[in-house]
């Protein structure tokens, strides 16, 4: 089998690689409509292979070492993208955070709502440090989202109810609790 071909207008001999890439060059829109078409009819393995391809370890090893070696593309196209799609990411995240909160707070309270009075509108319900030292707890941990991925990941452990603000402050008010004296949340 030979790799020359006599195909130039010339009658010169031509590679086949070379052939292939003229001819690749003369038919670019013929190829690029081919290729739409058929990534359109071909979406979902298109994507599944996708998806195996990049979890490859080899293919994995040679994004990390591209992106360790020249960082700046790809801050730059991740800058873009946000712009670009800053809303849907941020509903994204809320909801991803709603539904963490969601998740941890039926670990304590499986009815969803405060153990003290009943009160059942999420938006209200918060996870409480049953002994106090909560704000000296937050301060180890973190607020809010953080501390709830904390709880999940600590498999939601003893020490800890669900109440409501309103709930949340009249305990605060009973036990004599105060996050700005005393170390945080401690007894005075």
């Amino acid at each position: 089998m030979s790799t020359s071909l006599n195909l130039s207008n010339s009658g010169s001999l031509m590679s086949k690689t070379d052939y292939m890439r003229g001819w690749r060059e003369r038919n670019r829109s013929h190829l690029l409509g081919y290729y739409r078409r058929y990534n359109s009819l071909h979406r979902e393995q298109r994507h599944e292979y996708m998806r195996k391809y990049k979890r490859r370890p080899d293919v994995k090893a040679r994004d990390k070492l591209r992106r360790d070696l020249n960082p700046e593309p790809q801050r730059e196209r991740y800058k873009q993208y946000y712009q670009l799609k800053s809303e849907e990411i941020k509903a994204r995240a809320r909801e991803r955070n709603r539904l963490l909160k969601v998740t941890v707070i039926g670990k304590y309270s499986p009815s969803l709502s405060c153990s003290r009075c009943g009160f059942s509108d999420m938006r209200a319900l918060s996870i409480d440090h049953i002994n106090g030292g909560g704000t000296r707890h937050h301060a180890i941990v973190g607020h809010g989202t953080v501390f709830y991925q904390w709880l999940q990941k600590n498999n939601c452990p003893e020490g800890f109810q669900v109440l409501c603000m309103n709930c949340q402050w009249i305990k605060r008010q009973e036990r004599n609790e105060n996050a700005n004296v005393n170390g945080g949340g401690e007894k005075k």
